[in-house]
């Protein structure tokens, strides 16, 4: 018998949805399909109730805005912890770092550090200069004080594993892979597109490319007739929303653009195959150059062409699977070129959907890496098969 199933796994974050794509879909709702007694899901965002057997729990005062509320929030992380009793605490932002490894030392139960990007690079570039490079380096000298109470890590990619692995911990990937099974039943057939010259993106509306491909839908708007940018997601704060939806009003290219607010997942995942590409237009930072989005696989899953930033990864997954094209995301006449290159071949852009949706089905699917998971849960926990 595995003990793994007599044991409760309680996954928190202060920064992301209690929906969150990698959290509850690649996560904890699959491991409460069997794999472990009780998956529990704590959130500021979140509402005390059960979905697809998660458990979710609110703690704090909403969904944090700033880093300065992201910390204020972790310190209501223990408190929320105090009243669960779990076998496992599985966290997912830097900030809960402050509190969550000693809440574990201290009851005696393995803590799981999920890294979700490489914080120490972001920390640098968001902060900048030499305030930037001190910056990283405190967090690196925190961190490493930290993982003494971690009991194992968890990483998206083999580039971020490589830098915790000198800790000596337990370090295993789960990369941004699909649930495949789900959207090949959501999403049957590729090819249908019911919206010709529509273009998808979804995820952080905060991207600066974001606002040059306002410029680039207009310069291909007289040879693509109807053409439109649909954006899914919301945006942290009103002045975020109308700095981008302003900027494309401004640039006369509101009619080329539908904003979607927050959508059921399984709505949003069923409408997929009607659109003509899937925008993965990230800009190149650091953490983009060595990263994979959870985004760019869904839209492969879903038969979709893929048009991503020309980062070592994207590029390297475009090309060996030629599904989609590259581009600079700096950039609104290389983003217009590598849009109008899918929109103006409707038949090759078939075929690299559809070869993208084969390599999701064959390789790039969470039946790949989910043992991991349960893997370093058995190893944190002395847990034998």
């Amino acid at each position: 018998m595995d003990k793994l199933k007599d044991i409760t796994v309680a996954h928190i974050t202060s920064a992301h949805t209690c929906e969150d794509v990698r959290i509850f879909h690649r996560e904890a709702r699959l491991l409460s399909a069997g794999s472990v007694r009780e998956v529990i899901l704590l959130a500021p965002d979140a509402t005390d109730s059960t979905k697809d057997g998660v458990r979710f729990v609110r703690y704090g005062n909403g969904l944090p805005r700033t880093r300065k509320e992201r910390i204020g929030t972790a310190r209501d992380a223990t408190a929320a912890l105090e009243k669960l009793n779990p076998d496992i605490v599985h966290f997912h932002d830097p900030e809960l770092l402050m509190s969550v490894p000693d809440y574990a030392r201290r009851r005696g139960i393995p803590a799981i550090y999920d890294v979700h990007e490489n914080y120490r690079s972001t920390l640098a570039e968001n902060t900048g200069g030499l305030r930037g490079a001190i910056a990283s380096k405190l967090y690196c000298l925190y961190e490493r004080i930290k993982m003494r109470k971690i009991s194992g890590i968890v990483t998206v990619t083999r580039q971020i594993a490589e830098k915790y692995e000198p800790y000596g911990k337990p370090v295993v990937l789960l990369r941004n892979f699909p649930d495949i099974e789900r959207i090949l039943d959501l999403v049957p057939e590729v090819g249908r597109v019911e919206k010709k010259n529509s273009l998808v993106y979804s995820g952080s509306l905060e991207q600066k490319s974001l606002f040059l491909l306002a410029d680039a839908c207009l310069a291909l708007k007289k040879k693509h007739a109807g053409l439109k940018v649909h954006f899914f997601g919301d945006f942290r704060t009103p002045e975020k929303r109308e700095s981008l939806l302003g900027h494309w009003e401004k640039r006369g290219a509101s009619d080329l653009l539908a904003w979607h607010p927050k959508q059921e997942r399984n709505e949003f995942i069923r409408g997929l195959g009607g659109f003509s590409a899937g925008l993965v237009l990230f800009w190149p930072s650091t953490n983009v150059r060595v990263g994979l989005p959870n985004k760019l696989f869904e839209y492969m899953a879903a038969g979709l062409p893929v048009i991503v930033p020309d980062c070592p990864n994207h590029r390297e997954t475009v090309e060996k699977h030629r599904c989609g094209v590259t581009c600079d995301t700096t950039d609104a006449e290389s983003i217009a070129g590598a849009i109008d290159r899918i929109l103006s071949d409707p038949e090759s852009s078939r075929e690299m959907g559809s070869r993208g949706r084969s390599a999701c089905i064959s390789d790039y699917n969470m039946k790949t890496d989910f043992p991991n998971l349960l893997d370093i849960y058995r190893r944190v926990t002395g847990c034998p098969v």
